[in-house]
């Protein structure tokens, strides 16, 4: 009888285990955010959200953002914002963790309306600021991700659609 139960539980154990392996090698892939329009912060609209799983437990989040921002009563800056961050990921039940997380953000365009040479010549030296101004709070906005976003609950709909902390994601199709 000790043995049967103690079979029962290797295998009750077993079971788990493979259903955890299966789960987390559903979630390999790249997912793409259904509507990336919806998150808004600081000024800046998101125009693509990707999130990618690699089997060895690394991923990496690109974020692609524009926004504006009035310089005085004339002149506005417009900005778009690619953001790559890496990371390592586990997947337990229905939490996803990420942690070791690596933030690299770039300032691919800036431009000022309207057109002033005064006002461009200053670019170059407003993207040096902000590069410079992100790489000083580095850890700290790394920190505030990890905390928003260290744990993330994972529901499958199916084989291509994905629910992290209930925002809709879709499997891109091809990687």
């Amino acid at each position: 009888m000790k043995r049967v139960i103690t079979l029962a539980v290797m295998l009750l154990v077993a079971a788990f285990a493979v259903e955890a392996k299966a789960q987390s090698s559903q979630l390999v892939g790249k997912w793409k955010l259904k509507d990336a329009s919806t998150l808004v912060a600081d000024g800046l609209k998101c125009t693509k959200y990707t999130i990618a799983f690699d089997a060895n437990g690394e991923g990496e989040l690109e974020i692609e953002a524009d926004g504006k921002t009035a310089l005085d009563d004339q002149y506005t800056l417009y900005l778009t914002l690619e953001m790559d961050i890496e990371f390592t990921w586990q997947l337990s039940g229905s939490t996803l963790t990420l942690s070791n997380i690596d933030i690299e953000i770039d300032y691919d365009d800036l431009s000022i309306t309207p057109y002033s040479e005064e006002k461009n010549q200053l670019i170059p030296m407003l993207k040096e600021v902000l590069l410079a101004d992100y790489q000083e709070n580095k850890e700290e906005f790394t920190s505030s991700f990890i905390d928003t976003n260290g744990d993330w609950s994972v529901r499958f709909i199916d084989n291509n659609i994905l629910l992290l902390d209930n925002e809709t994601y879709i499997r891109c199709q091809g990687f």
